[in-house]
């Protein structure tokens, strides 16, 4: 049967209390040898555990091994956890024995557990690591929880009895790159004593490579990493950048096949005007848009007129004095002049027309292009224009 003295947390996942046991821990370096960046254990703390525990049997000896067999380890997050009387090597004196004129010799027992947190980065090999007893009254006991001892192993060798002294080695049980939780089981199984005096931890630890020597050792499948071997031996995974600097493609990255860059601006490389000629040349306006505007996603795109220039001037010989030659900039539709000159002092080649346009999708991706239109001097041998270029602004009168 069991005394309890009072109630516990459950039974949960003991990483749970680290996070407050390590913020406890403000010193350890200059204890343990080493670096607390590299390898750091938490100060001792105590727990008076489930009270008095009657065995069925009595026990054969002071800190008999089958007396464990009645303790329970308390969670990591048992709200009875607090500091040991010394945090560096427990110290814990409990005379007298709280079983005098309680229970007779071997019949019970009382159990107090310490616990300690061994953080080892995962390129740190502990080579050293030694609990010292001494000061033992009636038995002790070590167990070390990680996730290769997920329910605890007891470690080989740490039962200490009565008056005697011992090391419990714990270097070949700790795991690398975790936290290692360890618990000294502490009985008192007769009146008068209940001591453990000392428990003096030696760790120490070296750093070993993790394997990566160069940045192929660190490949991980994944086109959209950067791997590096960094030189501490751990890998690192950067995201790729698809990044293109083009403002019209959509940069995105597939883990099997890296970087795309679809398109998603509308194409004027194929634009034209509806109208190529324009006549007669009878001085009326006559409106031209822009065709051949295609779209990736095959969106309608909407067009602006930005701009309207033309190779004569807009007031010269022959031309009908009709400036301005052109209307439009800002809507859908240019409105051309249908002139061009052409007199004995400005015989003419022909009168071409250039308007700049922006198409823009429903996305708001879009680009720019220019056509062209135009006023042939006549319909015979120079029925063909000549393009000396944009040289006027179509929509201000000026004479040459």
């Amino acid at each position: 049967m069991r005394i309890v003295r009072g109630e516990r947390l459950g039974t949960s996942g003991w990483l749970l209390a680290l996070s407050v046991a390590l913020i406890s821990c403000a010193r350890g370096d200059d204890r343990l040898g080493v670096k607390q960046s590299a390898l750091s254990r938490t100060p001792w703390q105590m727990n008076r555990g489930e009270g008095l525990v009657v065995f069925p049997t009595p026990a054969p000896s002071h800190g008999a091994v089958g007396e464990y067999d009645f303790a329970t380890i308390p969670p990591a997050v048992d709200l009875f956890w607090g500091p040991a009387p010394d945090e560096d090597i427990i110290g814990f004196d409990d005379s007298p024995s709280s079983l005098c004129n309680v229970a007779a010799c071997f019949s019970a027992g009382q159990f107090t557990y310490f616990q300690t947190f061994v953080d080892v980065p995962d390129n740190v090999m502990v080579t050293t690591f030694t609990i010292a007893f001494s000061g033992i009254d009636d038995g002790t006991r070590t167990t070390i929880f990680n996730s290769d001892h997920p329910g605890g192993a007891v470690v080989p060798g740490s039962f200490v009895f009565l008056g005697g002294t011992g090391t419990a080695d714990l270097a070949a049980l700790v795991k690398s790159g975790e936290v290692n939780r360890v618990v000294v089981t502490h009985v008192d199984d007769c009146c008068v004593g209940s001591t453990l005096r000392s428990a003096i931890v030696v760790l120490n630890g070296q750093t070993v490579s993790t394997g990566c020597s160069s940045d192929a050792d660190c490949d991980d499948g994944n086109a959209c990493t950067t791997d590096l071997c960094n030189p501490d031996g751990n890998c690192s995974h950067a995201d790729v950048s698809c990044d293109d600097g083009d403002g019209c493609t959509l940069d995105r990255c597939d883990p099997a096949g890296g970087c795309s860059h679809d398109n998603q601006c509308p194409d004027c490389s194929a634009a034209a005007s509806t109208l190529a000629t324009l006549w007669p040349p009878n001085h009326k306006l006559v409106e031209v848009g822009v065709q051949g505007i295609t779209d990736p996603q095959g969106q309608s795109v909407t067009i602006r007129i930005d701009s309207i220039r033309q190779d004569e001037p807009t007031n010269t010989f022959g031309d009908g004095d009709t400036c301005p030659d052109a209307d439009g900039v800002g809507s859908a539709t240019a409105l051309l002049r249908a002139e061009r000159s052409g007199t004995s002092k400005v015989p003419g080649d022909g009168r071409v027309y250039h308007v700049g346009f922006t198409a823009t999708d429903p996305d708001g991706f879009a680009c720019t292009g220019e056509v062209t239109s135009c006023v042939p001097h006549d319909q015979g041998q120079g029925a063909v224009c000549v393009d000396e270029g944009p040289l006027y602004d179509s929509l201000s009168c000026a004479m040459p």
